[in-house]
């Protein structure tokens, strides 16, 4: 079971309608299809078009195909089976044979069909036609409809693919101009007469006609008035367009209009339809409101006052329909904005009614002479008649004003002394603002004298860096050695167009300057170029007669420009620095390491530990404790040969191993400081306890910042 079914040879022809080479020689090519012109597609003439690249439906239903599987079986007995179509053999039985129960027929020793149960009369394939030149096979059905199938990929279509088009074209326009040679009888199809499903002679010439028909009004539409023509459609079926699609499918599909299209541009059309449907709906839902708004409203001004509340307001209009046809949470909010409308401008009102009868009151007042220190109750007897006297309505407010206006009358007698005052006060002020104005005048001048010298001061710096920048390019375009000097080289300068800038903007003192700068600059990456060479040649403790030989002849060593004379002076100074150097960064390096190294300090602490807790069972004093014998120097050393820093120190092996117990000697001193177990740092630092720690974690510091 476990290497694949043998293929089978049957000896008889097997007649498959799903087989390319199968053709139903009484079907004609040009009866299945109508050319649509002005497209790139050929519709199918049915209304049941499959959904995206799903496969055909028929009435709602998935069709299937007629079987086309074939059982048999192998020299010991054991059974598979065989698609004709696919052309796999597979040992399990296929779900398409139905109950494994149904009665078995042997057609031959070797060969047997299992006799399928009868199925209802549903559309079913019974014919189908391989394309010329293509993968693609057109199958037509019992219910007189055709659709196209891939044998490639699988896939099944009712419009006609982009890819087969033209060929289809070509193959119907061969059928409309030799309808006679499409039509071949053949008494070897009789044993298709059983599975076929037609329909009557007479239904089939209506069903032409019609399709001839169509076919005609098709050819006269042009592709944007059938996509028009399916967006009518939409409309008039009253589409909803917040529903998908597949819900509002059932109201249009049955319409010619829906099949003259593809089912992509349906699509489309429709998604299309519901934007602007949507739009639309929105604007005549905001006109509607504001209408519906703007009757309320109406209603609100004729039927209220300053004092309505709403719970009489909506027990009175509940059932009319300006009142009804406002959102239940907006009715209220309007009737309280036009009632607080109402009683701002009741309160406008009144307010302006009580100036103006207190205005006519004062004018009263003032036509009766009244003087300075009149009791109110004695000239209020002689202003009961006026209407003025009357306008005002409390008498506590005639009284209010009464006693403003005889203050109005003591004030008056002041006005002159008031004003002389008000005139002095204005010479002053004008002094002030003359004099504030001269001082503004003077600060202003300073600044902009200021401004003035800040701006200058910024040109200056501005043009000295530029003529700076200037300078240096043209160092570099000139000066390639630094063996060289400024008088040498002015005479080159002063040929350069750059020259005038740089003079203007810089003196002989500023030009020499960083001239030197850049001799200097030069000089000191051809010595670095120098220090790499001899880094690379020797090591730290190699000598100058020792190294000379290997080096002498490079071209960095050329490059330093040396005289004879003072080539071996210069390069034995420079070769002795730069050991030096190199001794003392790799004395620092492995500091670093030691310090950095994590094993090296767990080492030490618990060999702290250990002695101290030896040192108790022994019953004697902590600081007695001996961890040195717990101490081992060849495991330390062992870990440290992993890091590049220890091996690099190598060269002094005495001075490595004084570093390591010094460093070992620290790490004791510190864990010594610590107390409960717990580093108080502060508090070590403070008594003293970790200060050597201190003092080599601060020397470390600097030195790594200095170099």
């Amino acid at each position: 079971m476990g290497s694949p079914p043998p293929t089978p040879k049957p000896n008889r022809q097997i007649f498959d309608p799903l087989d390319p080479n199968f053709v139903d020689r009484n079907l004609s090519r040009n009866s299945r299809f109508v050319n649509v012109r002005n497209t790139n597609t050929n519709v199918p003439v049915n209304n049941y078009p499959p959904s995206g690249n799903q496969p055909p439906r028929f009435h709602n239903k998935i069709p299937s195909f007629p079987p086309v599987w074939t059982e048999f079986k192998t020299a010991t007995g054991q059974p598979y089976f065989y698609n004709s179509i696919t052309k796999q053999s597979v040992w399990q039985r296929p779900l398409d044979l139905g109950d494994p129960n149904v009665q078995v027929t042997i057609q031959n020793p070797q060969q047997n069909v299992l006799n399928q149960p009868e199925l209802p009369k549903l559309e079913q394939v019974y014919a189908v036609k391989k394309i010329p030149e293509t993968s693609w096979l057109i199958a037509f059905t019992t219910f007189d409809h055709e659709f196209f199938f891939d044998l490639e990929t699988k896939q099944s279509l009712w419009d006609i693919p982009d890819q087969i088009s033209d060929i289809i074209a070509v193959l119907i326009a061969d059928g409309e101009n030799n309808p006679d040679e499409n039509k071949i009888n053949d008494g070897s199809d009789d044993n298709m007469e059983n599975t076929r499903k037609r329909s009557s002679d007479e239904e089939d010439s209506e069903q032409k006609k019609k399709l001839k028909t169509e076919s005609v009004t098709e050819a006269l539409i042009s592709h944007s008035e059938k996509i028009q023509e399916f967006k009518d459609l939409l409309q008039e079926t009253d589409v909803n367009p917040y529903s998908p699609w597949e819900k509002e499918l059932p109201k249009f599909v049955a319409d010619v209009r829906y099949t003259r299209i593809t089912h992509k541009e349906r699509k489309r059309a429709f998604d299309e339809f519901c934007r602007v449907r949507v739009v639309e709906m929105r604007e005549e839902k905001k006109g509607k409101d504001k209408d519906n708004k703007n009757a309320y409203t109406k209603l609100l001004e004729e039927e209220t006052t300053y004092r309505s509340n709403w719970e009489e307001f909506s027990r009175k209009f509940k059932n009319d329909p300006h009142f009804l046809d406002v959102d239940l949470k907006e009715r209220e909010d309007y009737f309280k904005k036009h009632i607080t409308k109402l009683r701002e401008v009741e309160t406008e009102k009144r307010r302006l009614e009580m100036k103006e009868a207190k205005d006519g009151f004062l004018l009263l007042l003032a036509e009766k002479h009244i003087k300075r220190g009149v009791e109110w109750s004695k000239i209020r007897r002689e202003l009961e008649s006026d209407k003025r006297y009357q306008a005002v309505r409390t008498a506590n407010e005639r009284e209010e004003i009464f006693k403003e206006y005889i203050k109005q009358l003591s004030v008056s007698d002041d006005k002159q002394r008031y004003k002389d005052d008000e005139l002095r006060k204005i010479k002053e002020r004008k002094a002030r603002e003359a004099a504030s104005l001269k001082e503004r005048q003077e600060h202003v001048r300073q600044e902009k004298s200021t401004l003035t010298r800040e701006r200058d001061s910024t040109r200056s710096t501005v043009l000295r860096k530029e003529a700076i920048d200037t300078y240096k390019s043209l160092l570099i375009d000139y000066i390639r050695t630094h063996n060289v000097t400024y008088s040498s080289k002015l005479p080159s300068f002063e040929r350069d167009n750059r020259w005038s800038q740089i003079a203007e903007s810089l003196n002989t003192n500023d030009l020499k300057s960083i001239f030197d700068e850049h001799i200097q600059c030069i000089y000191s990456k051809r010595i670095a170029a120098f220090y790499e060479l001899v880094e690379k040649t020797c090591s730290p403790l190699a000598t100058y007669d020792d190294t000379i030989a290997f080096i002498q002849d490079d071209v960095r060593v050329a490059n330093l420009g040396l005289a004879e004379v003072d080539l071996d002076r210069v390069l034995r100074k420079e070769f002795a620095a730069l050991q030096k150097r190199r001794v003392i960064i790799a004395r620092e390096e492995l500091e670093r390491c030691l310090v950095e190294n994590r094993f090296l300090e767990f080492h030490v602490r618990n060999a702290v530990q250990t002695a101290e807790s030896n040192a108790k069972e022994e019953k004697k004093s902590v600081d007695t404790a001996d961890e040195s014998k717990f101490i081992n120097m060849e495991e330390i050393k062992s870990v440290l040969k992993d890091d590049k820093r220890w091996n690099a120190y190598q060269i002094f092996p005495e001075d490595r191993v004084k570093l390591l117990k010094d460093h070992i000697d620290n790490l004791v001193s510190s864990i010594k400081a610590e107390k409960g177990g717990t580093i108080d740092r502060v508090i070590a630092i403070h008594a003293g306890g970790l200060k050597d720690q201190r003092d080599d974690r601060a020397k470390y510091v600097k030195d790594r910042d200095h170099s």
